[in-house]
């Protein structure tokens, strides 16, 4: 089975680094000046302290990566690229593939399944970021990540097995799980402090707002009926396998959405984060007035190029709480 890393940013490179170190086949589908420094230089990883040089073959489209029977594609790619991606996909490669989606949010699966019989859920947590273009920097540990599979919409098999026992050789803690998904809503709701991390300086109401935010989704996820692993699972199955917390490292510079505001991409994965929230809310009847205040300040602040970290989380609250009574006088 040949990997296909299609979206080889921070995490994809990881994924991708371990899997070729294991010596299974892997290519990766990058792009930019990350692009350039793959092909000019190979890859730079970091990872337990130790550095290495991997000359992994990079390609700038699913063209030059040939795809073809039996090849397993990792959507590594932001949420909000998907569609476009998975169409692209679709019209380059006609041979049976496996479609495994390594992203956060829980759309990414419904959508490859409108193109592909064999899509699988990954659930993802590898804190890797850039450091530099062609230079990655992984501090899991004591594994090189969690990565748990399963077939979408539930239920395993063969392939997910196999994966997951690649993952495994290559350094991650993967296991194949029946009902994916779950896990996926699970790391949904640890996902919805990613954008309040990346809105507010550091400050004591950032906790209040992420415990706001998730306390929204579980009333949607209840509303919903939609089955979620509890805190409790999540922190049994990080035990021996991830070690490192994120948010108690001051050297690491930000999650998903910082790191798409420093770039200034004028893009982030918002919508399918605190906005999946509003969605199921809408959906579903349950008012979801957080974690709508944190989706249209985060597009707000991408689509203006703004830097992360610079809004007041104490004028954040009594601006929701303004919007709160603006509701009740009008109901």
């Amino acid at each position: 089975m040949r990997y296909v890393i299609y979206g080889a940013g921070a995490v994809g490179s990881a994924i991708g680094a371990g899997l070729f170190e294991a010596g299974l086949p892997v290519v990766l589908i990058a792009r930019g000046k990350h692009l350039e420094s793959l092909q000019a230089n190979g890859l730079s990883y970091q990872f337990m302290g130790h550095k290495r040089q991997l000359n992994i073959p990079a390609v700038a489209s699913l063209d030059e990566a040939g795809i073809t029977h039996g090849d397993t594609v990792f959507l590594c790619m932001k949420s909000q690229d998907t569609l476009k991606a998975v169409r692209e996909l679709a019209s380059t490669v006609t041979a049976p593939i496996n479609v495994v989606c390594a992203q956060n949010g829980v759309d990414n699966e419904r959508t490859a399944l409108r193109y592909f019989s064999r899509v699988y859920g990954l659930v993802v947590r590898i804190p890797a970021v850039f450091t530099e273009p062609g230079q990655i920097a992984n501090r899991a540990r004591p594994s090189a990540g969690i990565l748990d599979i399963g077939r979408y919409p539930s239920g395993s098999d063969d392939v997910a097995k196999r994966i997951a026992d690649d993952l495994t050789t290559a350094g991650f803690d993967s296991r194949a799980q029946k009902d994916i998904m779950r896990w996926k809503y699970g790391k949904l709701i640890d996902n919805l402090a990613t954008p309040v991390d990346a809105l507010f300086a550091p400050c004591p109401e950032k906790a209040s707002i992420v415990r706001m935010a998730q306390d929204e989704a579980a009333g949607v996820f209840a509303a919903a009926g939609t089955k979620v692993a509890s805190q409790q699972e999540k922190a049994e199955r990080r035990q021996g396998a991830m070690d490192y917390d994120p948010r108690k490292d001051p050297e690491r510079p930000g999650g998903s959405v910082w790191q798409s505001l420093i770039r200034g991409t004028g893009s982030v994965e918002v919508d399918y984060l605190s906005g999946e929230i509003v969605l199921l809310g809408r959906l579903n009847g349950v008012a979801t007035p957080v974690n709508e205040a944190i989706q249209i300040t985060t597009n707000s602040l991408a689509h203006a190029g703004a830097s992360p970290s610079q809004l007041d989380a104490q004028e954040f609250l009594q601006d929701l709480a303004s919007r709160d009574g603006d509701r009740e006088l009008n109901q």
